[in-house]
């Protein structure tokens, strides 16, 4: 009975150190591997050097798809626990004011909100970064619509800071000489709230 636990003992410690060797052959990266016999490393068959690899390379921007987009209080987008903001277009937070020519404040850094909001809808919208280097500065599209050029040639944006982009200088543009958005200058009419 002795012998037949021991041979079981023996068996059992065999193939432990059999699993554990394998596991580290396993485990070792390909740099500690020997190279295979006739081949140097880092060389191929033709005994050319192999091609430096870079270490410090930049990804392609890569376009993806949100369908649960929220708009901050500060005009960023959001979604999940990453936040965007629109390449081109500088949107007012929802507190912004806007001064009439007649000196009266209105909120047009809310209906700046509201029209972002609606432009977006319950659609899902496809961003890309336009640089990959700045990941949270992206352009955005409903359909076939830009984000960016659709606020600001409605004027519910400001061109952003060194943008010369000529689509979205021109949508700017428009939207100032129209004075529509936030360059209104008089009060709109009161609307009948029954008018459809």
């Amino acid at each position: 009975m002795n012998d037949l636990r021991s041979i079981w003992m023996a068996a059992l410690a065999g193939v432990a150190a059999f699993v554990a060797a394998f596991v580290f052959v396993l485990l070792q990266g390909p740099s500690q591997r020997p190279a295979p016999a006739g081949h140097q490393a880092g060389m191929d068959k033709d005994k050319s050097p192999a091609a430096p690899k870079s270490s410090a390379r930049v990804s392609e921007p890569t376009t993806l798809h949100y369908y649960r987009v929220r708009v901050a209080l500060d005009g960023t987008l959001q979604a999940g626990k990453r936040t965007f903001h629109l390449y081109g277009a500088e949107i007012p937070g929802r507190e912004y004011t806007c001064t009439y020519r007649n000196g009266q404040r209105w909120a047009c850094g809310l209906r700046s909100y509201v029209a972002l909001l609606n432009v977006i809808g319950t659609d899902p919208i496809e961003c890309g970064p336009r640089n990959a280097l700045k990941p949270d500065v992206v352009i955005c599209h409903r359909d076939n619509i830009d984000l960016s050029e659709w606020m600001l040639k409605n004027g519910w944006a400001r061109l952003a800071n060194g943008v010369a982009d000529e689509r979205y200088v021109k949508a700017a543009k428009a939207a100032s000489d129209a004075k529509i958005g936030m360059w209104t200058e008089e009060p709109l009419p009161q609307q009948n709230a029954t008018a459809q």
